[in-house]
């Protein structure tokens, strides 16, 4: 596959994303044929960039798309953030079936954005619970290409990375919670808040059996306001 759109497109560095049934060998005629229509009909504009997010969607109810334009404090100066993802079902922190990626024009390094991605995604798409069951199958990646413009961030220990991957951690939170509000059967969206944890690890620990929990979900899906089943849930963890 990384062959065929280096060919249509006369480019390396392909990044491949396969989410589908388990077991299936894959099409790669019609493969091809779809990756050489794609390249033809590559754009920028806002429909382009909707087609892209419908063509990933498998049990989706609707397509997943968000961007944002973020102005550099101090500054009159912007960059913008776009980003899609897909996901309904089989939705569990790491490994779940999802892909999603975010593309920015910020002019960032390889180091600061490898450190901010992987910062941001314990704080997103590996935080999101639709059912608990997990996947062969995921992908969260983020591509910066500079072209906005501003001063380079090259330091993690900087300010500006301190904004950018806080802006960013927004934005991935955002769009990973449509995914959830997508969620198979899903009748409720819940956030859950942890509070005074001694670490970011059992606060996380904690919400995950929270949301896991089968006797909390009910009890949610009921409109039932049995707080001892929360509690019982974070005793366990």
């Amino acid at each position: 596959m990384v062959d065929l759109v280096s060919g249509a497109t006369g480019r390396e560095g392909t990044l491949v994303m396969s989410t589908g049934v388990i077991g299936q060998h894959l099409q790669m005629d019609k493969i091809g044929q779809g990756i050489a229509q794609a390249v033809a009909q590559a754009e920028t504009s806002h429909d382009a960039w909707l087609r892209v997010s419908e063509a990933i969607m498998t049990t989706d109810t609707f397509p997943k798309l968000m961007s944002r334009e973020v102005t550099l404090p101090g500054t009159d100066r912007s960059y913008r953030l776009v980003g899609f993802c897909k996901g309904a079902g089989m939705i569990k922190p790491n490994m779940a079936t999802m892909l999603a990626s975010i593309f920015t024009d910020a002019n960032v390094s390889a180091e600061c954005i490898q450190l901010a991605t992987k910062s941001v995604v314990e704080h997103s798409f590996n935080a999101i619970i639709v059912d608990g069951d997990t996947s062969t199958n995921d992908t969260f990646a983020v591509m910066a290409n500079g072209a906005s413009g501003m001063d380079s961030i090259t330091d993690p220990h900087s300010a500006e990375f301190a904004e950018f991957q806080a802006q960013l951690r927004d934005f991935a939170t955002t769009l990973s919670q449509l995914i959830v509000r997508d969620g198979e059967g899903a009748t409720k969206f819940v956030d859950v808040h942890v509070k005074n944890a001694p670490s970011f690890a059992d606060a996380k620990a904690i919400a995950n059996t929270i949301a896991l929990s089968p006797l909390v979900k009910t009890a949610m899906y009921g409109r039932d306001a049995n707080w001892g089943r929360i509690i019982c849930a974070v005793g366990f963890s």
